[in-house]
């Protein structure tokens, strides 16, 4: 929420995914349920999950005119070496049998995902020439992380959309039309990130993560 007072053009996200604790908790049954690896780590105490950024992004003093959250890298079941079983060591890091012992197979359904990545922009998006460079950078990074990594988009708000699909198309089509307009203009796909687009970076993840 601080964030967006301070980015004029988007704030992005990316940590870890902690979407889906119920599914893991109750996978193996009882007491003998899984977590990811950095769930049970002690600098994790804030378990920032998707509902919890788009509550941020929705309650931001500077509202965000569109936004998008994603999770990325998908895991189907207990064999990943992201996941540990209950009553594995704390602040452990992936999964090894010599460490943590034998882990039972188990499918999860609905699958769990291991990254969770988000774009809000604050610039108005009724044109390319209203979209800079950098947010339209920073709104495919984002959607390409998904579309590379097997993710899923979980909220995404976009003007005029009413459905998810229909939202993400519109913000795809968005950035594309201005970095054509980019390469058009200068013959350049990509330029460096001003200091401006690069506090909106780190900023919505250096501030939100602390819980309360």
């Amino acid at each position: 929420r601080r964030s967006s007072a301070i980015a004029t053009h988007f704030s992005s996200f990316r940590g870890p995914s902690f979407d889906g604790k119920t599914v893991l908790r109750s996978a193996g049954g009882g007491d003998a349920g899984f977590h990811r690896y950095y769930e049970n780590w002690s600098g994790h105490s804030c378990h920032f999950d998707s509902v919890m950024l788009a509550r941020a992004i929705d309650s931001a003093p500077n509202r965000a005119k569109a936004y998008i959250i994603v999770l990325t890298k998908p895991i189907t079941s207990s064999e990943s070496d992201v996941i540990l079983p209950a009553g594995a060591e704390r602040n452990s890091h992936h999964y090894s049998a010599t460490k943590h012992g034998e882990k039972k197979v188990v499918q999860f359904v609905p699958k769990i995902y291991e990254e969770m990545r988000g774009c809000a922009v604050y610039e108005h998006p009724s044109g390319t020439s209203a979209l800079s460079l950098d947010t339209a950078i920073a709104l495919r990074d984002t959607i390409r992380a998904m579309d590379l990594k097997q993710g899923v988009p979980v909220f995404c708000f976009y003007p005029g959309t009413t459905t998810t699909a229909g939202c993400v198309n519109a913000l795809r089509n968005l950035y594309n039309k201005k970095l054509k307009q980019e390469l058009a203009s200068h013959g350049v796909k990509n330029k460096p990130r001003t200091l401006e687009s690069i506090l909106g970076i780190l900023l919505l993840l250096l501030l939100l993560l602390p819980c309360g």
